[in-house]
């Protein structure tokens, strides 16, 4: 058992060090004018260059886009001025996944969106142990983000993650729930952060999930 356990924290770590390294490359690769399938078609061989294998094709959501859209051969989409571009990367070794994500803001250094979400990613981030509920994980995301004048989105989670498995259980919401499950030691963790200045609430949009 020690062995195993062994081997996934040093699965882990090279797959968040070639994750870094992804990352790092995709800001470079961000600018204006920019087509997004080929920006996703880059940084996904960028995972394969660096070592890893992605765990999901690149994610490019643009503006009231919310989440999950990839684009195809064919896209017509085009990064723009003022446009909010979240890239979200999954890099994979061994079957062991880092979940990684990151928004910029078209010729912006920050945006105020992005800023309510990095304080409540980060604030999460400091109470994730083992032995802390579900509930308040979520508590401190909402709370965190309605300070700032914004809404969590209430539809979209967290995750745990596994070998080979992209969202495990538990579910981690954005906001306020009465889940009493605890975090346990071991544990692969995805906190996933969404912030709007809608409704809170996100609604199919096939291919893509839309933000209200």
């Amino acid at each position: 058992m020690e062995e195993m356990v062994k081997e996934a924290l040093e699965a882990y770590d090279v797959s968040k060090k070639i994750s870094d390294k992804v990352i790092k490359f995709a800001n470079e690769e961000i600018y204006e004018k920019r087509n997004a399938f080929e920006l996703a078609e880059i940084v996904e061989k960028s995972i394969k260059d660096f070592g890893g294998k992605p765990a999901w094709p690149v994610n490019i959501s643009v503006n009231n886009v919310a989440a999950h859209y990839t684009p195809d051969i064919n896209d017509t989409l085009v990064l723009r001025e003022g446009d909010l571009v979240k890239l979200d990367i999954g890099v994979h070794f061994e079957g062991y996944i880092w979940d990684r994500a990151f928004t910029v803001c078209m010729g912006r250094k920050t945006h105020p969106l992005i800023e309510a979400s990095e304080e409540a990613l980060a604030k999460a981030l400091d109470a994730v142990k083992s032995g802390v509920t579900v509930s308040k994980i979520s508590e401190i995301i909402e709370t965190t983000v309605l300070k700032r004048g914004f809404n969590p989105v209430r539809n979209l989670s967290g995750h745990a993650l596994e070998r080979y498995v992209q969202h495990a259980h538990p579910s981690i919401p954005n906001s306020r729930n009465n889940i009493q499950e605890t975090l346990r030691e071991g544990q692969a963790i995805a906190i996933e952060v969404f912030v709007t200045n809608g409704t809170g609430w996100v609604k199919e949009s096939s291919p893509v999930i839309k933000a209200g």
